[in-house]
């Protein structure tokens, strides 16, 4: 006689995780300072011309990896850079040029439209990813149980086969996925499929 055992282990850590707040702002700062690094470094092509040009990118790159907060954070960084290094006079944070005032200004706000954007699709993309981490999740658990579990639509085509389906009935899943549910297993019953219709959409099962 022989027993065959499946164990589902338990998941020893998150496959989609958010990094850590010190991480997060951590790359923010990195991203800032690279900007600045490379602002300064085509300084004597630019000059006092196009002060804000490599920052938008730090922004974005803050607010993909760590959200909204880290990018009004790199914002403000950049804001702050900008001020002390690229605008006259220099090494200083007096503004005494009104159009400088308009311009940061303007970056800031335009930073935090792209903080607000670009956080709103990481949140959705980590939504995402934690959902179909879930259906996996459930899926190999389903797929574990000795039980014959079969998913089928509106239209009664299968669209779930387990390991147990499998060993109950012969099919592979990918015989079976797409098939007519009762056509394939030649089922019958006393009640007609209009009458399992109408107690599936009352009693929900």
């Amino acid at each position: 006689m022989s027993i065959h055992v499946r164990q589902a282990l338990p998941p020893q850590r998150r496959i989609v995780s958010d990094p850590s707040a010190g991480l997060k702002y951590g790359v923010a700062a990195i991203a800032v300072s690279l900007a600045l690094g490379v602002r300064l470094a085509i300084d004597p092509v630019l000059g006092k011309h196009s002060p804000y040009l490599p920052f938008t990118i730090a922004i974005i790159v803050a607010a993909r990896f760590g959200g909204r907060i880290p990018g009004f954070a790199s914002t403000a960084l950049s804001a702050l850079g900008i001020l002390f290094f690229l605008i006259e006079p220099r090494y200083s944070f007096l503004i005494t040029n009104r159009d400088a005032v308009v311009g940061l200004t303007l970056f800031v706000v335009v930073g935090c439209i792209i903080s607000l954007l670009v956080g709103q699709l990481r949140e959705s993309l980590l939504s995402t990813a934690r959902a179909e981490e879930g259906l996996r999740l459930k899926k190999r658990l389903v797929d574990l149980s000795h039980e014959a579990i079969v998913t089928a639509d509106s239209n009664r085509r299968i669209t779930g086969w387990n390991a147990g389906a499998v060993e109950m009935y012969g099919w592979t899943e990918s015989e079976a996925l797409g098939k007519i549910i009762h056509d394939l297993l030649q089922t019958s019953s006393g009640i007609l499929t209009a009458e399992i219709d109408e107690i599936l959409h009352r009693e929900g099962r």
